[in-house]
């Protein structure tokens, strides 16, 4: 492999070099053509959306320079392919992760419901079978719910 300038000599045949200033990556031959170098050295599964930004911009100035680099271009889709598919693979393990804790969420608030369920029918059961004392409860609770807990203590 072959190591060029950092694409400096690259940048003086452009006609608006400062379109592509901050492109300052070496270039390395690959075979007759050249690429980016860190496209030889980074894994897919690496790879971020920045990088794949970096890369467009920097083969985009190679055919600015009227380097045939087409092939790149058709390789540099296939790379993002995989790198949206590697994405999506992501996201859905991290919803099925979150799917299933809040299954068992689900399941923890309906066994909370059924036991509220429970003693709220263990609560009707005692009302009717003292229904006579659950009716004077109920009774002295709307007559004294606002006084003072001493009325009617001493009556004079």
């Amino acid at each position: 492999m072959e190591f060029l300038d950092s694409g400096k000599g690259i940048l003086d045949t452009l006609e608006d070099p400062k379109k592509f200033a901050k492109v300052e990556e070496e270039f390395v031959k690959v075979g007759e053509y050249m690429v980016p170098l860190s496209m030889t050295s980074t894994r897919v599964v690496d790879i971020t959306k920045d990088l794949l930004l970096y890369w467009w911009t920097s083969l985009k100035m190679l055919q600015t320079a009227r380097f045939e680099i087409q092939f790149a271009f058709n390789h540099l889709k296939r790379v993002a392919h995989a790198y949206f598919g590697l994405r999506v693979k992501k996201q859905v393990a991290n919803f099925d992760k979150v799917l299933f804790e809040l299954h068992g969420e689900v399941q923890n608030l309906q066994n909370n419901i059924e036991a509220l369920e429970k003693k709220r029918e263990d609560i009707r059961s005692a009302d009717s079978a003292k229904s006579n004392l659950t009716k004077e409860c109920m009774r002295e609770a709307t007559v004294l719910k606002h006084a003072i807990a001493s009325t009617g203590l001493i009556r004079i």
